[in-house]
């Protein structure tokens, strides 16, 4: 029962993203849009779904979604449970929103080791006010 409340988890938070990423408005010069794509980087993620680990997973999801990016759109990064085991207030922002690179946010995303919690609330509530949501137009 465990593991396919964490597959549902995993595949949840997954199209989540999709879906939040594909309603975000249309990149013009006059318009930037900043996204924050928060990583679950706790322990669970080391799970296996079809033989391969959501952490796999989620990277591969990421670079997918990178691709359809406008190269104007503003990118950040940050995950949760990846740096202590036990520990909820685990979340770092380990790229600031900024102009998407491709390349450097993906050496982030691969860096990453899941080991702890999963404060998935408190991750994207600091997501949200790092983007200024109440000031501009954000996802995360």
């Amino acid at each position: 029962m465990l593991r396919s409340i964490n597959g549902f988890r995993i595949i949840f938070a997954a199209q989540l993203m999709f879906v939040s990423l594909q309603l975000a408005p249309p990149v013009s010069a006059a318009d930037q849009s900043k996204v924050m794509v928060v990583l679950d980087a706790s322990g669970s993620m080391w799970g296996q779904i079809d033989g391969k680990s959501k952490i796999v997973i989620a990277r591969q999801a990421i670079r997918d979604l990178m691709k359809d990016w406008e190269p104007s759109i503003h990118v950040g990064l940050s995950a949760y449970g990846h740096r202590r085991k036990g520990d909820c207030s685990d979340i770092q922002t380990l790229q600031p929103v900024g102009p998407l690179e491709p390349n450097t946010l993906m050496q982030a995303v691969n860096s990453i080791r899941p080991k702890g919690k999963t404060p998935l609330s408190e991750a994207v509530r600091r997501a949200a006010e790092e983007l200024k949501y109440t000031e501009d137009k954000a996802t995360v």
